[in-house]
């Protein structure tokens, strides 16, 4: 039996805005590239839409206009529109499901991060590789697996772990936290990114209690 999910107009238009950026940032695609823009603008246009679609109370829409005012002030000061699109986000968010978001964001995500580091394996995207003095180890190779930089392939793996305990840890068991440990192991071996591989190791730390 196949259980059709339903979602509203709203939902279906912030689902679509936040995978845009989703892959848009999963494939650290640089900042001034095609790609990143084209799925820019398309996820900038849904998220307008969404909004035109969202009814606000009179209370709400004060609080909405004094955070899009102070966005619109720090865009300005600093020259990034990181801030603006995030406070534009958060008030998206009204009337979305987290849960139902979360669940698509770790779907696409795990399924960019497999495709990334298979196609990298193969030899069909570029591998970057460093060089670096470990000390106790000596020099170690670290690869990106078709990210610019090891540590940012390990920060990928970390925003999976979170999200995938958030999403079962109701129904999360020791077997699972074990298969994390081991591919948190194996990307250490091929990264070499301590950040990335104790921060992992606390969560799993702290999802044990």
């Amino acid at each position: 039996m196949i259980v059709q999910i339903k979602y509203s107009k709203e939902e279906y238009l912030f689902f679509s805005y936040f995978a845009l950026i989703t892959i848009g940032k999963s494939f650290s695609f640089n900042a001034n590239s095609i790609e990143l823009q084209t799925l820019s603008v398309i996820a900038i246009v849904l998220l307008i839409v969404k909004l035109y679609n969202t009814k606000f109370t009179p209370k709400e829409l004060i609080i909405v206009a004094i955070l899009g005012i102070l966005g619109l002030i720090v865009c300005y000061s600093t020259k990034r529109e990181g801030i603006l699109l995030s406070i534009i986000t958060i008030i998206g968010l009204k009337g979305i499901p987290y849960r139902k978001l979360f669940s698509m964001v770790f779907q696409i995500k795990l399924a960019i991060y497999v495709t990334l580091i298979s196609l990298a394996f193969i030899g069909i995207i570029p591998n970057v590789k460093y060089q670096q003095w470990r000390e106790g180890i000596g020099f170690v190779t670290r690869y990106g697996m078709g990210y610019e930089h090891p540590n940012l392939m390990h920060t990928n793996l970390f925003l999976l772990v979170i999200l995938y305990i958030y999403l079962k840890y109701e129904k999360l068991k020791l077997k699972h936290l074990i298969c994390i440990m081991i591919i948190n192991a194996v990307i250490y071996k091929v990264s070499y990114s301590r950040t990335g591989y104790y921060s992992i190791s606390l969560i799993i730390i702290g999802a044990l209690f």
